[in-house]
């Protein structure tokens, strides 16, 4: 055909498809009419249609290239049509078929056109993904690059380990292990009080508090005391984040902490130990005493070194003074403070016993110390100005020995105090709340210090020796819990029931009792131990007195059958030696401290914690207690040995002394030594020689001036433990020592400076040292010079330079051969000729210069005949055979 085919959009195809249809059809019916010249005419008009379809086409906008797809495909039915001419049939059924073909074509390319067009959209959605997945990418590579950068200088952290149990299952520490505090809080408003570790698993005093706190916990099993631990380190824990403070910043643990019931706690800053913490407790539990008489006050002066009395009028057993709550806060404050109790707070509500006192509203607070007593100057009771003021006027004669955190800074700043002279009294603290020692030593310092010889004082002396030898019967509430029956005040406790029918009945709770005697009952049995063991036997039959019906309060007897229990505990940790002092006589020191500048400090050393003390001065071997005098000015320890039955007087009789100056080893450093008379250092090749003798023989202190004032030359060498260069220097000192061995007068020794006390003279500031002693002459000694090098040269020339004439010279023959004997006498001759010759030529000579001279050439003349006589002897025999000392003996026989 010779027409173009058009191919339009769906809603013009329909009618222009229907409109050339008919056309054809009008077009077949022609042909079958009209002759075959009319093909020429059929062409144009089929060329006229196909040119309007064509601009058809262009109006519905198509592409190019289906219009020309479609005037090739005209130009093939033109072609055919003209072939065809010869028959109209075989020309209308072409025709037919070819526009059939050219409607299916025109179908295909209206689906490649939308499949083309589908296609492009998908490839553009493909191509923004793949876009936006690089973005991606990229910036998540650029984030870990940046992440990295800002990171670099930070040490990497790992994830916390999740927290674990603490204490064990059987335990009776309550353990909140994921560090629930507030929960903890909450448990403990049950109790009356309570006592907590922080802690943290992983630390090593946190481990080792373990056990202190299990026993601590055994030891209150049955009281109303509450003994809990909280792991406080667990990052994400409330109590971390309570307490730990800002970039984890918080308390050093483990903490620990009393909680009274609705009070603040106090902190506790003693000694970990069952002992130390179990007082800590009970004092807290019971800060305040009821003052009921001048007699209680002077029992309390007994037992304490400080009362704190305060006055809280219009008090009753319904209403309590406002200031009555910041005297419990200034006793726990108190209490925090000072390691030990040595300070008692008491309260007076007696109006009488307030006037027998001189206190009054006015003035509410006042101070009793050992020798003085002291008004608080406000009106009111303010627990930070009365601690403050208190702490102000303590002057305790006697002192616990307290170091922590820093312990030598600390000791160094106790040593160094006042005139620099303190008295130390060793002793291990076998009982809970006693200590017998403590009260020897209070009772000797606070005669000592009794400048004016106050009457107070010498009575508060004589009760104290009376309490040391068990002839009165002072017991405290704080130290030794009372039993109901037992009397330790002008009253005795009736125990009757505060919720009877009829009040009257109960009151008074207290009635007035007479106090125990300090003499014996016709038993033969203190009357205070009597009335003790009846009210531990009332103390059985607790259970059968919980009756309705029963005048007796249980809930007092429960707290009474608490203390006892909390006594017999104490006695049961309470083992230990039974000191006398019932033979002690009596040795005046009244106001000695006064006296002179040698005033002597007083501490009690507990050695179940510091043993390590007792061991630096060398008395771990000495019998207990033991007192030590360190005078840090002279740097001397004095040492004295008591007595058991004697301590007292002996105790007396060493302060005495150290006054007048006549105790023995006055000036001693201290006694520190190593009780071993030979330690093998460096020994000899064992295979060859089995010999047990050490090649450095190392001194120990007390025997130290009897090793080196013998009949021989010493060269000492003082090294440390803890010195690094003393390694490197022994090896060069043990060379020596076999390079001169053949020296038979001269000896090699070692000693640790560290663990031997030395006299000063003999002391070195440094390590290593090395020291030369003259034989029979130590003031004559020298010290090698540490500033030249130590160096196997230099230390043989030290030695040598320090050696005789005669021993150099007998060594320097020891080691000459004949060729160097021929020189030496060569050499002899020559100064011999130049002597002489010096004699006769130089006249006149002045005395001494003939004289010296004179000794030389004799000197000369004799070395010449000794070495003639050397080289005399059996050629076959060498000087070698010949020892130092053989060689000096015929020197000194030659001379």
């Amino acid at each position: 055909m010779s027409g173009i085919v058009n191919c339009p959009d769906h809603g013009e195809n329909s009618q222009l498809g229907a409109a050339q249809q008919q056309q054809q059809n009008l077009e077949t019916e022609s042909q079958h009419h009209k002759l075959p010249e009319a093909q020429s005419q059929q062409q144009e008009d089929s060329t006229a249609k196909e040119e309007s379809a064509g601009q058809k086409e262009e109006s519905a906008g198509h592409e190019q290239d289906s219009a020309t797809k479609e005037e090739s495909a005209g130009q093939e039915e033109d072609s055919s049509a003209k072939e065809e001419s010869a028959g109209q049939e075989r020309d209308t059924t072409q025709e037919q078929g070819e526009e059939n073909t050219e409607e299916s074509s025109c179908k295909h390319e209206n689906t490649d056109v939308h499949r083309e067009t589908e296609g492009k959209k998908k490839s553009l959605l493909h191509y923004i993904c793949k876009m936006l997945s690089d973005i991606l990418l990229i910036g998540f590579l650029l984030s870990n690059l940046f992440s990295y950068v800002l990171n670099s200088n930070e040490s990497v952290k790992r994830k916390t380990r999740s927290p674990e149990p603490f204490f064990t299952e059987n335990s009776l520490v309550r353990d909140y292990w994921e560090g629930q505090v507030f929960q903890a809080f909450k448990d403990a408003q049950n109790f009356e009080s309570s006592f907590f570790m922080f802690y943290a698993a992983w630390d090593r005093e946190s481990q080792e508090s373990r056990q202190v706190l299990d026993n601590v916990a055994m030891f209150y099993r049955k009281s109303d005391v509450m003994i809990a631990a909280v792991n406080c380190w667990y990052p994400t824990s409330d109590c971390a984040k309570e307490f730990g403070g800002k970039n984890g910043t918080g308390h050093v643990l483990p903490v620990f902490i009393f909680y009274p019931n609705s009070m603040n706690g106090i902190q506790y800053r003693g000694h970990i130990t069952p002992s130390h913490i179990i007082r800590f407790i009970s004092w807290s539990r019971r800060p305040v005493v009821h003052l009921h008489s001048i007699h209680h006050l002077i029992n309390l002066q007994v037992e304490y070194e400080n009362v704190l009395v305060g006055y809280l009028p219009q008090t009753h057993t319904t209403y309590l003074n406002p200031s009555h709550q910041e005297l419990i806060s200034t006793a726990l404050e108190l209490h925090e403070v000072l390691a030990e109790k040595l300070v008692c707070t008491a309260a007076v509500t007696s109006e009488q016993l307030a006037k027998q006192l001189s206190l009054h509203s006015t003035k509410p607070v006042k101070l009793y110390t050992h020798n003085n007593s002291f008004v608080f100057p406000n009106k009111t009771i303010d627990s930070e100005k009365v601690v403050y003021w208190t702490l102000k006027n303590l002057t305790p004669p006697l002192n616990w020995l307290n170091l922590h955190h820093k312990k030598s800074l600390g000791l160094k700043r106790i040593l160094e105090e006042g005139s620099g002279n303190v008295l130390l009294l060793f002793s291990p603290r076998d009982h809970l709340y006693e200590d017998k020692v403590y009260d020897i030593l209070r009772q000797v310092s606070i005669d000592y210090q009794n400048c004016d010889r106050s009457e107070g004082t010498q009575d508060l002396v004589k009760r104290l020796k009376d309490k040391i030898n068990g002839s009165s019967c002072n017991t405290s509430p704080q130290s030794s819990p009372a039993p109901p029956s037992s009397i330790t005040s002008p009253s005795s406790c009736n125990l009757r029931s505060w919720s009877v029918d009829n009040p009257e009945e109960s009151f008074p709770a207290c009635a007035q009792a007479s106090p125990c005697t300090d003499g014996k009952n016709g038993t033969g049995v203190g009357e205070c131990a009597s009335l003790r063991r009846r009210g531990a036997l009332q103390l059985q039959g607790v259970d059968s007195l919980r009756d309705k019906n029963s005048p007796v309060d249980t809930n007092i007897l429960l707290a009474i059958q608490e203390l006892e229990l909390e006594r017999r505990n104490a006695d049961a940790l309470s083992q230990g030696q039974v000191l006398s002092n019932i033979k002690s006589e009596s040795v005046d020191i009244t106001g000695l401290g006064c006296s002179n500048n040698k005033t002597l400090r007083f501490y009690r050393v507990d050695t179940n914690v510091y043993s390590t003390l007792l061991e630096r001065l060398g008395l771990e071997s000495r019998p207990l207690p033991v007192p030590v005098i360190l005078n840090t000015k002279m740097e001397a320890i004095l040492v004295h040995e008591l007595r058991n039955g004697y301590i007292e007087e002996d105790l007396r009789r060493m302060i005495l002394a150290y006054h007048q100056g006549t105790l023995p080893d006055h000036g001693k450093q201290g006694y520190r030594s190593i009780n071993q008379g030979s330690v093998i250092r460096y020994r000899l090749d064992l295979e060859r020689n089995q010999s047990p003798d050490s090649v450095l023989k190392d001194l120990g202190a007390e025997t130290f001036i009897e090793e080196i004032s013998g009949d021989f030359d010493t060269v000492l060498f003082i090294t440390s433990s803890f010195c690094s260069d003393c390694t490197a220097f022994s090896y060069i000192f043990h060379t020596a020592k076999m390079y001169l061995q053949k020296i038979p007068s001269l000896k090699f020794m070692m000693i640790d400076g560290t663990k031997n006390d030395l006299k000063w003279q003999f002391n070195t500031f440094s390590y290593p040292a090395i020291l030369f002693f003259p034989k029979n002459r130590l003031e004559s000694s020298r010290a090698y010079p540490m500033d030249e090098g130590v160096n196997l040269p230099n230390l043989l020339r030290f030695i040598l330079s320090n050696l005789s004439p005669l021993q150099r010279l007998a060594l320097n023959l020891k080691y000459c051969d004949k060729h160097c004997m021929q020189k030496f006498r060569l050499r002899s001759e020559k100064s011999i000729e130049d002597i002489l010759y010096t004699l006769k030529n130089h006249q006149p000579l002045p005395v001494q210069i003939r004289h010296k001279l004179t000794s030389k050439l004799k000197y000369t003349k004799e070395i010449l005949a000794l070495t003639d006589k050397l080289l005399s002897q059996n050629k076959n025999e060498e000087n070698g055979n010949l020892s130092v000392t053989t060689l000096e003996d015929m020197l000194i026989n030659q001379i």
